[in-house]
């Protein structure tokens, strides 16, 4: 979809596409039963729910300054 709205309308801004990954994340959060993913400047929480139970998780993130690299980030920590 990026790619279509570049090529229609030139460069997303950089709201635009940190929106985009923003988005990505937390669909492939809620497909993995996920019911919160929230960010924070080094850290991302997650409440996932197990039966009857709902386990929340801390991880550290590296410094990122672009989407694509929170994205690769959050991936590799919840495949």
């Amino acid at each position: 979809i990026m790619e279509e709205l570049a090529d229609r309308f030139g460069t997303p801004p950089p709201q635009a596409k940190w929106l985009y990954h923003m988005t990505r994340m937390r669909v492939h959060a809620a497909r993995r039963g996920f019911t919160q993913v929230k960010f924070d400047k080094l850290t991302m929480t997650t409440l996932q729910k197990q039966g009857d139970k709902t386990v929340t998780r801390k991880h550290i993130l590296k410094n990122v300054s672009k989407p694509e690299e929170l994205e690769a980030q959050f991936l590799a920590l919840i495949p």
